[in-house]
């Protein structure tokens, strides 16, 4: 590290990637601090707090012991050095894409820059979701109630979404940032062929899954129940040895026809021409279905007399020490993908949605009274059969495959799809061109 009063160099040999860190000691020399020169209208000093930079400084050493010493900006303005175990506050630095785009301001304390923070291309319905959200934020728009949060007010996994939570957060999925809607959210809602869904989120790349809502109307007259599936299935499975029923979503090989897959793919036959152009064949991420796990202890296990479990179970109840988290990326190697143009919601998406593991929660809008209705991802393994997550009213609930139970479809709607009107409440939805 060099810092003199001619010669700073920013050339870096060691990096480390983040999407946010502290200022380097060379940044905060270039605003015009100097080691131990008090600079009381340095733009960067913040007194009467010390706050920690990003650079070591030197190694001290001693008969028997040895310090660390980093570099902090001092309450006066000046480049101060103290040992690395003294606590000294956080000021994060985060760095802005190459392409933002600057929307507002020139820059002073009472007219600050503002900058485009939409990702997706102006029009696009993926655009206008976010745009919507950051205006509620904002307190511009007063109709809407969903504001722009990408980190929400519950954690996801570890709490069910509060009664007055309504936000798009952010998460990673296979293709970048997803936002998604958690909680009671009324301003969701869109109309596609002649039916009512609602937005569950927006993937990396800008294209818009939807769950159906209502197969019979759209939606300023649309009620949830058992209008919004398409009738009752199996999860999909095969018949091995000794009878012993084993997951097969895509093949479904034990003679039935009334499987998930079966049903949602005759369902979108029968959509319009148009609306099919616009429905993206995607690969569907079914879910780990090769490992399995104890209850207790979390441990891998091929204990099929008694119950094991699956990696997402494991991750989503925090079985053992596992700490309780979402995944939204679609594992290479033991992931299984289906290729189609509908499938279901996995466990994951349901959580992120507000649902909870062992909890009850009716602050989603998700939610559906009394009813019964399959997710995409595997949950359990007995000897004699395999189960999948499904959700039972206001709760996740472990479903044999070979039971019937309601399918809720989910298709994806292109990413350069656009927005003709609405601003997605009930009685003014999305409504594509």
């Amino acid at each position: 590290i060099k810092i003199e009063s001619n010669n700073i160099d920013l050339k870096c040999s060691k990096t480390i990637k983040s999407y946010s860190s502290l200022l380097s000691a060379l940044e905060y020399s270039l605003a015009g601090a100097k080691v131990d020169t008090p600079n009381s209208n340095l733009y960067l000093n913040n007194a009467p707090k010390y706050y920690n930079l990003l650079n070591a400084f030197y190694r001290y050493n001693s008969v028997d012991k040895y310090y660390d010493y980093v570099y902090h900006a001092a309450n006066n303005g000046s480049l101060y050095t103290n040992k690395i175990q003294d606590a000294r506050e956080i000021r994060p630095s985060i760095v802005l894409k190459s392409d933002i785009k600057l929307i507002d301001g020139n820059g002073t304390k009472t007219n600050a820059y503002k900058v485009d923070e939409n990702p997706f291309d102006e029009g696009t319905l993926a655009y206008e979701i976010i745009k919507n959200a950051q205006n509620v934020r904002d307190n511009i728009d007063t109709t809407n109630t969903t504001k722009l949060s990408p980190v929400p007010e519950t954690v996801p996994a570890q709490e069910v979404s509060g009664p007055n939570e309504r936000t798009l957060s952010l998460t990673e999925d296979d293709y970048g940032n997803s936002y998604y809607f958690r909680g009671n959210v009324q301003d969701n809602y869109l109309n596609f062929n002649n039916m009512c869904w609602r937005i569950v989120r927006i993937e990396g790349d800008g294209s818009i899954k939807l769950i159906l809502e209502d197969t019979t109307t759209t939606c300023k007259t649309a009620t949830r129940g058992e209008n919004s599936f398409i009738g009752q299935g199996v999860y999909g499975y095969r018949i091995e040895e000794n009878n012993i029923a084993r997951f097969d979503y895509k093949n479904n090989l034990n003679g039935s026809n009334n499987s998930v897959k079966n049903l949602i793919d005759n369902w979108i036959s029968e959509f319009n021409e148009i609306s099919k152009t616009k429905i993206k064949l995607k690969n569907w991420c079914i879910g780990n279905q090769i490992d399995w796990y104890d209850f207790t202890t979390g441990n891998a296990s091929d204990n099929y007399n008694d119950w094991v479990y699956s990696e997402p179970y494991k991750r989503l109840y925090g079985l053992g020490n596992t700490e309780k988290s979402i995944k939204l990326k679609c594992n290479k190697n033991n992931d299984e993908k289906v290729s189609d143009i509908g499938g279901l919601l996995t466990a994951d998406e349901a959580t992120l949605a507000g649902y909870n593991q062992y909890n009850i929660v009716q602050s989603t809008y998700l939610y559906i009274y009394n009813q019964n209705w399959w997710l995409a991802t595997p949950a359990s393994r007995a000897s004699d059969h395999d189960s999948a997550f499904s959700i039972l009213d206001d709760r996740f609930y472990n479903r044999d495959v070979r039971n019937n139970s309601g399918v809720r479809p989910v298709i994806t709607l292109e990413s350069e799809i656009k927005l003709k009107s609405g601003n997605g409440t009930k009685e003014n939805p999305y409504i594509i061109e």
